[in-house]
């Protein structure tokens, strides 16, 4: 029995999606894959629990849900997997956190590996992000962040086989933000602009802050890190956006914001309009092609692969010198569960 020790940052959809998935998987994984995942520790933003015996969902969930505050710091979180030094122990970030992010270069030289679902260190200077690999390389552990593309949809994994087989890449083509795909997939004029963003945000599919997602904040971290994978040395001002949110919706605070919206539902109903009456449809897309990178809104047409996305769904073409038609992945690309079956793929590839 080969045993994977793990200690997970964050009590989000994300985390708790990914613990009760290890908990469900037990008995499978144990049996036929000879493996047994143990959750060590777990911490949020306010409080941190530790068992080397392994920790069920329900003792995660009664210790972290207390209402009074413990120290709980990701440095303090970090020292302690560093004190257990227990084989096999990795690291699993389902946070959003700057901090966290980094801390990876000093995690990683203390041969600990690293699964995460957050962007950041990947979208930092190329500096920290060579230094990050370079720790993981060093230390011989893994750093592992399928899901910062595409939630569980093989496309880290793709570019890497790519480049590992000595083809080439030369153009990269996607939409990979769930949320942003729901909302041009879902507004027709009908229900208004303002109240399909309300909806997802009530739903978990954006940020508390909307802009976040809708100003491409999501997405243009998401085509550096598939430009970098396609080894291009290039920083985030290199990429370039294209905004569609009015100017007057970019200040105040969020419910000055949802006003904006409503106030500018004859611009968004154009936009629909002005795409619908060619018979093409919005999709918020990523190009990389001939060392640029670009993101943008986009009108798409009717035989375009795109075209019939639905939902959340993502989708992304890969064209090479051994593919020219391109390769094409496409699937669900939001959710907690999603991108928690990313996580854990990753981290079964440790082993």
């Amino acid at each position: 029995m080969r045993t994977i020790n793990l200690f997970i940052a964050g009590y989000g959809n994300v985390g708790k999606a990914l613990i009760a998935m290890i908990q469900k998987q037990h008995k499978y994984l144990s049996e036929s894959e000879g493996v047994e995942v143990n959750i060590v520790g777990v911490c949020n933003s306010s409080t941190m629990v530790f068992d080397t015996g392994g920790l069920t969902k329900e003792q995660i969930k009664g210790a972290l849900v207390k209402t009074e505050k413990s120290r709980s710091h990701p440095q303090l979180f970090i020292e302690e997997i560093i004190r257990l030094s227990l084989q096999r122990s990795i690291f699993v970030d389902c946070t959003a956190d700057l901090q966290i992010s980094m801390l990876y270069k000093q995690i990683l030289s203390d041969k600990i590996g690293i699964v995460t679902c957050n962007k950041i260190a990947n979208t930092l200077d190329m500096q920290y992000y060579k230094d990050v690999r370079s720790a993981a390389r060093r230390g011989c552990v893994p750093f592992l962040y399928e899901t910062n593309a595409g939630a569980a949809l093989p496309v880290i994994s793709l570019i890497k086989q790519i480049i590992r087989s000595g083809d080439t890449i030369k153009k990269i083509e996607a939409t990979l933000s769930g949320s942003l795909n729901y909302l041009f997939n879902t507004y027709n004029g009908t229900e208004s602009f303002a109240s399909i963003v309300e909806f997802e945000r009530e739903s978990g599919y954006l940020e508390p802050d909307p802009r976040t997602d809708l100003n491409g904040i999501d997405l243009l971290r998401k085509a550096l890190i598939l430009a970098r994978e396609q080894g291009m040395e290039i920083e985030a001002e290199d990429v370039k956006i294209s905004r569609f949110l009015p100017q007057e919706c970019l200040h105040g605070s969020v419910e000055e914001f949802f006003k904006s919206l409503e106030k500018n539902e004859p611009y968004f109903k154009s936009l629909y309009r002005s795409t619908a009456d060619r018979g093409e449809k919005l999709a918020y897309c990523i190009l990389i092609e001939n060392n640029s990178v670009e993101v943008a809104l986009k009108s798409i047409a009717r035989e375009h692969p795109f075209c019939p996305l639905r939902g959340t769904d993502n989708a992304i073409i890969v064209t090479t010198d051994f593919y020219p038609e391109g390769i094409r992945v496409m699937g669900a690309g939001a959710g907690g569960e999603q991108t928690a079956s990313g996580i854990l793929n990753d981290i079964l590839t440790t082993i």
